[in-house]
């Protein structure tokens, strides 16, 4: 399958060869690029995602700006090489006017003649005949392994296999489910991949690691077809098998849930949302809210101990991202803020991003001059990374609610002018916005406008927040416990038969 994997901490190159760098590649901002980084835990159909950009975008718009366009085409067909989209390859030499290398069209015929093959064959009649709805329906009957048996009774029939077994069949469409993923057919790859899954769970001779497969087939179809809904369900099936497997080592479980939190990063950031304010139809407001619903999991996920002792073992570069999303989500990951705080401040020595220095210095030393220098380096972050991009301003007003909000809980009387000063604003300006923040914040505060100040009003802690903050873990830590005296039980059980 697509996912080869390597032992955590040995180092690893990057497969697919990245961009050269323009002439802006020597300039400070280079160094926040962490693209070959990304690509070393994403398969090769998500990293042509990457390197694809925004649609209707020009290049000098795009994240990858700071390449030039002809490193980007590169880089694109060194990434397609290694899957069945040769098409994309040959047209893309065609436009430049360079010579198709002649290995290329040959691979390409063989890979048309043996989809041709597939199509024509029985398994990709059932495939078509599933993904039509017919197995859809047989599945709502809870009919599904009938219909296989009977569909090969029919179709599989022989002189010298007068009743074919179904579950060759079964794996057959498994073949044909990864044939169609690297042909980039991902609808029918999702249908597929479900089917396969629910057809072999829980049956012990089914072949080792196909199941885990399947899901990360399914995962990757949702992200690359934008279905945000699909996805985070799709993510919590491959957590729930990484959690119960008992055939893969610990290090290749921790590389496996590292891929995984480099995928959901798609459905913490790229879901399009509507702007605030803006009247939508009543099935757009479903989808919107279903989209929300799927960012505010996925974020949920990257607090978890477990991930936070992943990013800091395996991939400290997530952080970024952790803080971006701690500042942009303020609603839903304030909560963490402090032991996502506390995390940043153990691996600043090991990685550093201006994200980071600006919540540990608003957060952790408490200077808000430092904070507002890292929020202006925090722009080129924004410029040169594919999740980020086109969140600046909304990064930007979050992160001066932050300052403000944070400055409010350490001083009582504040001076608006100074606000304006250091939030670049004038003092009218400064004046509409500290109203409209304490509404929107709650905070228990009143502006003295003859002396141009906001005097700030001490809250007695809430028992009843202190309270939810300190058990709000113990259901999610109760879970962890009980899949791990099932997994023990499990060992114990097999151990006691092997012995018998």
């Amino acid at each position: 399958f697509w996912l080869k994997p390597w032992l955590p901490g040995r180092s690893r190159q990057f497969q697919h060869p990245p961009p050269t760098r323009n002439t802006m590649a020597d300039t400070n901002p280079g160094r926040y690029d962490i693209f070959s980084t990304l690509c070393k835990y994403l398969d090769p159909h998500l990293c042509y995602k990457l390197l694809e950009g925004e649609p209707d975008t020009p290049h000098e718009e795009q994240w990858f700006a700071f390449y030039s366009q002809e490193s980007i085409s590169d880089a694109r067909n060194a990434v397609l090489k290694k899957t069945n989209l040769l098409d994309c390859v040959i047209d893309d030499y065609e436009e430049r006017d360079m010579e198709v290398p002649t290995e290329l069209t040959q691979q390409r015929d063989e890979i048309m003649t043996k989809l041709s093959q597939w199509s024509d064959s029985e398994t990709g009649q059932l495939a078509i005949e599933f993904q039509n709805g017919d197995f859809d329906e047989a599945l709502k009957a809870r009919e599904s392994i009938k219909t296989i048996a009977k569909w090969c009774e029919i179709h599989l029939k022989t002189e010298d296999n007068p009743m074919p077994d179904k579950d060759q069949t079964v794996e057959l469409l498994y073949d044909y489910m990864l044939f169609q993923y690297q042909c980039g057919d991902y609808a029918i790859v999702r249908c597929l991949a479900l089917k396969y899954v629910e057809l072999i769970d829980g049956k012990e001779d089914a072949k080792p690691g196909r199941k885990l497969n399947a899901l990360w087939a399914c995962f990757a179809s949702s992200l690359l077809f934008s279905k945000w809904k699909e996805a985070i369900d799709d993510c919590d099936r491959i957590e729930k098998e990484l959690d119960s497997t008992t055939h893969l080592k610990k290090s290749e479980i921790l590389l496996q849930k590292t891929w995984l939190l480099h995928w959901i990063m798609f459905i913490v950031f790229k879901p399009k949302l509507t702007p605030e304010g803006q009247i939508v139809e009543e099935e757009e407001r479903k989808e919107e809210k279903e989209k929300r619903a799927a960012m505010d999991r996925a974020s949920e996920k990257l607090v978890a101990d477990g991930n936070k002792r992943i990013m800091t073992t395996a991939a400290p570069h997530l952080l970024r991202y952790l803080g971006a999303s701690l500042v942009l989500n303020p609603l839903k990951m304030g909560k963490h803020r402090r032991e996502i705080v506390a995390l940043m401040s153990q691996e600043v020595y090991n990685h550093s991003d201006p994200i980071m220095d600006f919540l540990l210095a608003l957060y952790m030393r408490i200077d808000f001059d430092e904070a507002q220098k890292h929020l202006g380096e925090c722009k080129f972050i924004f410029d040169l990374d594919y999740f980020l991009q086109g969140k600046w301003e909304q990064f930007e007003d979050a992160a001066r609610h932050s300052i403000f909000e944070a400055y409010c809980r350490i001083h009582q009387v504040i001076k608006i002018d100074m606000i304006a000063e250091k939030l670049s604003l004038t003092p009218e300006e400064a004046e509409r916005w500290i109203v409209k923040l304490i509404q929107t914040a709650k905070l228990e505060a009143m502006i003295d406008s003859a002396k141009d100040q906001v005097i700030m009003m001490r809250q007695a802690p809430n028992v009843y927040h202190q309270v939810m903050e300190k058990t709000r873990d113990l259901s999610l830590r109760s879970q962890v416990l009980y899949s791990h005296l099932d997994k023990v039980e499990e060992q114990n059980r097999k151990q006691k038969k092997e012995k018998a």
